[in-house]
């Protein structure tokens, strides 16, 4: 389904963003430790990795927006604008694991500020914000904590729109059982190397059920969601 023309326009683009930045992330790894004791280190260098994620994070809630139903362009703002896209994808109920992490910090939900249903500011997002608009001042928010969270956010959007598809001309089966780097429920997401758990509550009334196979020869199969009304 994902595969279909109609799914989304161009999409191997924002994996291919995405596969780009995480080989700087993981190479950001090298130098720092994954480790509780080092989520208030910050640097020059996360600074540039946490604007890059930040700012691919912007384009994929502009273009699920933008692929929908929603007439407003130019000027979104995470609170007006991309918070609707909590309502149609359930950002606030992914998982997301680092393979190798010391301390407690292993597992985030990047977007778990938004799970009572109503915005409150993600503190990953606003840090960004700060080192953006005068890094000299703020710097110091350009920590770990919130480069990694930044990271496991894309790859929330990524997940929610492609779910594990990463476009590539071959087809890779994940082998499941012994030699897992996650805990159960987890499964590695697009790049292999996050591990990624899916929303698990749903309300009923925002699930569909559909038969493929009835419908993928259509032009267009797809439904817009409407965000101008959420």
């Amino acid at each position: 389904m994902i595969r279909h023309p109609a799914y989304a326009d161009r999409p191997h683009r924002w994996v291919r963003a995405y596969l780009i930045l995480q080989d700087d992330l993981v190479e950001y790894l090298e130098s720092v430790e994954p480790a509780d004791v080092n989520l208030e280190t910050y640097s020059l260098r996360a600074a540039d990795l946490l604007i890059r994620a930040c700012i691919e994070v912007e384009a994929n809630l502009t273009a699920i927006l933008r692929a929908n139903t929603y007439t407003k362009v130019g000027n979104l703002n995470m609170d007006t604008d991309y918070f609707k896209v909590e309502k149609s994808h359930f950002l606030s109920q992914f998982s997301v694991q680092f393979p190798h992490w010391d301390g407690s910090h292993r597992t985030r939900q990047p977007f778990g500020a938004w799970a009572a249903g109503t915005y409150q500011p993600l503190a990953w997002y606003r840090a960004y914000n700060a080192v953006k608009h005068d890094r000299a001042e703020h710097l110091v928010n350009a920590t770990f904590r919130h480069l990694t969270d930044a990271w496991c956010g894309l790859a929330v959007l990524l997940t929610a729109q492609f779910l594990f598809e990463d476009f590539s001309p071959h087809v890779f089966l994940v082998a499941e059982g012994y030699g897992s780097v996650f805990d159960p429920e987890f499964e590695p997401a697009i790049g292999s190397f996050l591990g990624v758990k899916l929303p698990a509550s749903v309300p009923e009334s925002e699930r569909y059920e559909f038969a493929w196979s009835a419908i993928r020869e259509q032009a267009d199969p797809f439904v817009k969601y409407d965000f101008d009304s959420s």
